[in-house]
């Protein structure tokens, strides 16, 4: 155990020096030198340190929360699947709207004769002309929708 307390006294130590001052000395012949403690006998003095701006202007780049950045991740991934989950649905839904008017274009073109019950009942036949206008009414809607 003292070991262990005499290793944390020393580390503590060694690490105040490495953030300690610089000197800047310059002898009688006008050669600098820089050191950790002031030169006797020789000019100069202490020198102030701080780190210089980036040259582009831009600012220093900050620290990054990673919660919050975690947070917006799970954000966008959520949102993410919901479009995907919205688009996979229209996209069945357009679908089976297209099987849809295939099958009534297809009952249109083979069947001869086509009729339907009014409010009283009777049967009415569709004509030729009417039956071939909705046949293109069908495709012009499946060219337009069903790629």
């Amino acid at each position: 155990m003292p070991v262990r307390i005499l290793a944390l006294v020393l580390l503590a130590l060694s690490a105040s020096t490495a953030f300690g001052q610089i000197y800047k000395c310059v002898d009688q012949h006008g050669v600098t030198q820089y050191a950790d403690q002031p030169c006797p006998g020789r000019s100069g003095g202490q020198v102030d340190i701080h780190a210089a701006p980036p040259m582009s202007g831009a600012e220093a780049p900050r620290a990054v929360d990673l919660r919050q950045a975690e947070r917006d991740f799970q954000r966008r991934r959520v949102q993410q699947r919901r479009e995907e989950e919205a688009e996979s649905k229209r996209v069945a839904a357009n679908m089976q709207r297209c099987e849809s008017l295939r099958a009534r274009a297809q009952v249109y073109r083979q069947a001869g004769s086509i009729s339907s019950l009014d409010a009283k009942g009777e049967r009415h036949y569709m004509d030729d002309a009417t039956r071939q206008e909705r046949i293109s009414q069908l495709n012009a809607e499946i060219a337009r929708s069903c790629r």
